[in-house]
């Protein structure tokens, strides 16, 4: 009996369609080439999601920020050491990294184990681990030292949103608790920080529109969005218009 419905992720399409065939004796498999938005209705549906980032295609940032907002196992295959990921599941509750070649004979028992053991943990220690992080965080906001790193981290993102890609890095950096920073961070624009991020990155974006001829990949890029297509669909979530549009009407009425 097939035991959870797991989101399967690969920017490859060859090795999407081998390793949902692997898989679905196991679990039923919900296969796709990007990463979904964590406000999505898919990611209602599974338990577990697996990431096949082979080459890199998919930025560590974007897989470092679904594994935290969604609170879910989050297993990444990668046959390259990436310390980023590496160094990320050794300290997230909910991420898990494998360094295997993509074609190992030991990959799909290699796996299933990884998935079995995220789900068990995550699953566990999940209400636990929030009841010891809101008391850090209640604790460390009391504090006028930290809340002034806070308002430093902010200004830092409003200037440096492009070149964020991982927020564990940016709370050594400052030298607070991760956890305590992304909810004091939640607390003082009402976003969390990756929320934050984008919206300052989809700001930039309408602004590069406006006042620059710049095409919608070479915009994409500027504001730091590796993943142009996801970009391009957080755009047209925001405005309601794609980025072509948008061009076609602020440029035209600027060239009046």
């Amino acid at each position: 009996m097939k035991n959870s419905t797991i989101l399967l992720v690969s920017t490859y399409r060859g090795f999407l369609t081998t390793y949902a065939a692997l898989l679905s004796s196991a679990y039923h498999v919900l296969a796709r080439e990007t990463l979904p938005d964590q406000d999505e209705f898919i990611v209602k549906r599974v338990r577990l999601i697996l990431i096949i980032n082979q080459w890199k295609k998919i930025p560590d940032f974007s897989i470092l920020e679904l594994a935290e907002n969604l609170k879910i196992p989050v297993v990444v295959l990668d046959d390259i050491t990436n310390s980023n990921i590496r160094d990320s599941a050794n300290q997230s509750l909910y991420l898990t990294a494998i360094v295997l070649p993509v074609t190992n004979e030991h990959l799909l028992i290699a796996v299933h184990n990884a998935l079995h053991e995220s789900a068990s943990t995550g699953i566990q220690s999940s209400l636990e681990r929030s009841e010891v992080d809101e008391k850090a965080f209640k604790s460390a906001y009391k504090s006028t030292a930290f809340r002034r790193k806070i308002d430093k981290i902010i200004e830092f993102f409003e200037t440096n949103y492009s070149e964020v890609d991982n927020l564990h890095t940016i709370a050594d950096a400052f030298d607070v608790n991760y956890e305590s920073m992304r909810r004091a961070i939640e607390h003082k624009t009402g976003k969390l920080p990756n929320k934050y991020i984008r919206s300052i990155k989809i700001e930039k974006m309408l602004q590069l529109i406006q006042f620059t001829k710049l095409k919608p990949e070479e915009i994409c890029l500027e504001v730091g969005f590796q993943d142009i297509y996801h970009a391009q669909k957080l755009f047209q979530n925001e405005f309601d218009l794609t980025i072509d549009e948008c061009i076609e009407q602020l440029r035209l009425n600027n060239s009046r």
